[in-house]
């Protein structure tokens, strides 16, 4: 197991416990000022930061992290949920189920979609978190299944979903 930084604010660094065949790339950063380092100066959610996370056959997060503007709530579950629901209607996803995650001691949103294109499905897991006033929005990879395939073995969805919920589970802060 290896500790992969996801970002860091004034007071803390994030981090995600990776099993030791998995890698970390960092993709891109959009914001108003680059920062390369994946560093917020302040809680506005004027930039975001995405990484990608790679790990063994075809196993993938991707995470977008976003300060939450200082006056902004934090949503709750409900709203979460309306939230993925217009993101999957905009990316043409079909929703499979939803459910809670707990993270530090907290029920974040979860859901399941298909994605369906002219090569076959896809079956992702989403995750919403939001600690410390920071939103982190994760897209794994539970299933790829070509087009004459039909659904994917339930026994590697569930293999999958274990090891992407115990990487989500393992988010921490280290004070600075």
């Amino acid at each position: 197991m290896k500790k992969y930084f996801i970002c860091q604010t004034k007071s803390y660094k994030t981090y995600f416990i990776l099993p030791d065949d998995w890698s970390g790339i960092l993709r891109y950063i959009s914001s108003w000022m680059i920062n390369i380092g994946g560093i917020f100066i302040r809680a506005q959610n004027d930039y975001s930061l995405t990484k990608s996370i790679l790990g063994p056959n075809r196993m993938f997060i991707n995470i977008v992290v976003t300060p939450l503007k200082p006056k902004e709530a934090e949503p709750s579950i409900e709203k979460s949920r309306e939230y993925f629901e217009g993101i999957a209607y905009k990316q043409n996803l079909f929703e499979e189920s939803t459910s809670t995650i707990e993270v530090f001691s907290k029920d974040h949103f979860t859901a399941k979609y298909y994605r369906i294109n002219s090569m076959g499905a896809q079956l992702i897991k989403k995750y919403c978190l939001y600690v410390e006033r920071i939103e982190y929005l994760i897209t794994t990879v539970l299933a790829n299944a070509s087009k004459n395939e039909g659904r994917p073995d339930e026994a590697v969805v569930n293999e999958k979903e274990k090891i992407y919920d115990s990487i989500v589970k393992s988010l921490y802060l280290e004070a600075k």
